[in-house]
């Protein structure tokens, strides 16, 4: 909630790299917030689609967040489709059972100039497998 705050009062932000926006559900607290010069903005995939929407991002680096259920690639890519128009770089952690990626990729940021995919496990994927394992 602080940053949805300072962010009223600073839309002239540019660069934005958080670690958490203080929820870990819909809605977003940064949910429209209009910043018309923001073109970098990198954190948890919730906060980071909030900033997205309606706003010139050109860079994102979504991270998942480790209190939250991994959130599927396509789910990701749909929630960036308001920026994708000007999206050119595009960071995304990802579960190693997304298999589709690339094509979700292909067909809905067609200005992508630089991509990184980033495997990550779930806790209760490790944990389970794990389990299961001995």
């Amino acid at each position: 909630m602080v940053i949805a705050a300072f962010l009223e009062y600073h839309v002239n932000v540019a660069f934005l790299s958080i670690e958490a926006c203080g929820r870990t559900s819909m809605p977003y607290t940064l949910d429209g917030n209009q910043l018309p010069i923001l073109c970098d903005v990198s954190g948890p995939f919730g906060c980071v689609s909030a900033l997205v929407q309606n706003n010139p991002v050109s860079r994102v680096t979504a991270r998942q967040s480790p209190a939250t259920q991994p959130i599927p690639a396509f789910v990701l890519v749909s929630s960036l489709s308001t920026s994708t128009a000007c999206l050119t770089v595009l960071e995304l952690e990802l579960s190693p059972m997304e298999f589709d990626v690339l094509e979700c990729l292909a067909t809905s940021t067609p200005t992508l100039t630089a991509l990184k995919l980033i495997e990550v496990q779930a806790p209760t994927l490790v944990l389970f497998h794990w389990i299961h394992s001995t």
